[in-house]
């Protein structure tokens, strides 16, 4: 990988990890907000359900299996958790009944699984030992 793509790679990483935070940020502030009678714009409320498919699209992309890398348990976790959250926020989305328990378990999968991801992000981040090269190496080893 040259030095170009490498950087490329780490400025999509840093973004995808800045979008899982503002989908944090997002979400608990959709939950919180009422209580405090704040009145924000729809178009706030749209950025959520919007970025959660935009990152769980983007860490199925960066999470993919590499060639000539050898894939863990824990990074093919890490790639499909977003998906649970996803399912169970559109879901109430588009009609299943809409009661705090709900979206109280679709705030804990969340905020686990984008600490899942996050904490795989890390692993492709972190500069590998020789002896991690082969599983942690975001590119095919030549």
């Amino acid at each position: 990988m040259s030095a170009r793509t490498q950087i490329a790679f780490r400025l999509a990483v840093r973004f995808l990890q800045a979008a899982m935070m503002t989908q944090i940020l997002l979400g608990l502030a959709r939950f919180f907000v009422p209580f405090l009678s704040w009145n924000l714009p729809a178009s706030v409320w749209r950025i959520h359900p919007v970025l959660g498919i935009g990152i769980a699209v983007a860490v199925l992309i960066v999470l993919r299996p590499r060639p000539g890398g050898v894939p863990t348990v824990s990074r093919r976790i890490a790639r499909f958790a977003p998906l649970a959250p996803l399912a169970l926020g559109l879901a109430i989305t588009f009609g299943l009944r809409l009661d705090a328990g709900l979206v109280v378990l679709h705030m804990v999968l969340g905020i686990t699984a984008l600490g899942i991801v996050d904490r795989a992000l890390k692993h492709l981040l972190a500069k590998p030992t020789p002896a991690q090269q082969h599983v942690l190496s975001p590119q095919p080893r030549a």
